[in-house]
C-alpha cells in the first residue's frame, strides 16, 4: 500500500472515530452540552485534531446527519430495487429497515429524536435538522399512494397514513431503546406484530 493511500485510510478512520464519539456524547448529554474538547477527551486526542476535520460543532452535526441519512437511504433503495416485491411488501420491508436502523444505531436515533422537527410541506413529511430539510419517508409515501390507488388501503390521505406509521414505529423504537430490561420478544417477532397492527387499521 502506498504511503499516500495509507495516510488517507488513517485520516478516514480517525474522522469516523470522531463522529462516533460525538454521536455517543450527544446521545448521553445532548447536543447543547457537546464540545470539541469533550470529544477530544473521549478519543484521547487534542481539540486541535478535531478542528482539522470540522470547523465547528454545527459542521460536525451536519456531517453526522448526512452520513446517517445516506445509510438509511441505501437500505431503502435496496428494498425499492427488488422487483419481486409488491408495493405492500415493499412498504412492509421499508418499515422494517427503519425499525432495524433505530434499534441498531441507538445513539444516532436518540440524537435524531432530540434534534428533528417534522413538518408537512406540499403534502410530504420532511425532517428539519439544523436548518436542513430531509425527506426519509418519501419512499413510504410513494408505496402508500400506489396502495390507495389500487384500493388495497383505505381512502385516507397518504400523509395521514405516513404519520400513523411514523407515530407507531417511533414509539416502538424509543421503547426498545429505553426499556431494555422489558421482556421483549425477538426483534423480528416484535416488528411483525407492530406492522400487523398498523396494517389492520389501514387495509380494506
Amino acid at each position: 500500500m502506498a504511503i499516500t493511500e495509507r495516510k488517507e485510510k488513517e485520516k478516514l478512520a480517525l474522522k469516523t472515530k470522531i463522529l462516533e464519539a460525538a454521536e455517543k456524547l450527544m446521545a448521553e448529554k445532548g447536543f447543547e452540552n457537546l464540545s470539541m474538547r469533550k470529544i477530544a477527551k473521549e478519543i484521547d486526542y487534542s481539540p486541535t485534531t478535531i478542528y482539522r476535520f470540522f470547523k465547528d460543532k454545527n459542521d460536525l452535526l451536519s456531517t453526522i446527519i448526512s452520513r446517517n441519512h445516506i445509510e438509511i437511504t441505501k437500505r431503502f433503495q435496496k428494498v425499492l430495487e427488488n422487483e419481486a416485491l409488491s408495493p405492500f411488501e415493499k412498504l412492509k420491508q421499508l418499515i422494517k429497515e427503519y425499525i432495524k436502523f433505530g434499534i441498531e444505531y441507538t445513539d444516532t436515533y436518540k440524537l435524531y429524536a432530540d434534534l428533528c422537527r417534522l413538518e408537512i410541506i406540499d403534502n410530504g413529511l420532511y425532517e428539519i435538522i439544523n436548518g436542513k430539510q430531509y425527506r426519509i419517508f418519501r419512499s413510504w409515501q410513494e408505496q402508500i399512494e400506489l396502495l390507495i390507488k389500487s384500493g388495497e388501503f383505505t381512502d385516507k390521505k397518504s400523509i395521514d397514513i405516513i404519520l400513523l406509521i411514523w407515530h407507531t414505529t417511533h414509539g416502538f423504537i424509543s421503547n426498545r431503546i429505553t426499556l431494555q430490561d422489558f421482556p421483549w420478544k425477538s426483534d423480528e417477532e416484535e416488528m411483525e406484530q407492530i406492522i400487523e397492527m398498523i396494517f389492520n387499521g389501514i387495509r380494506k
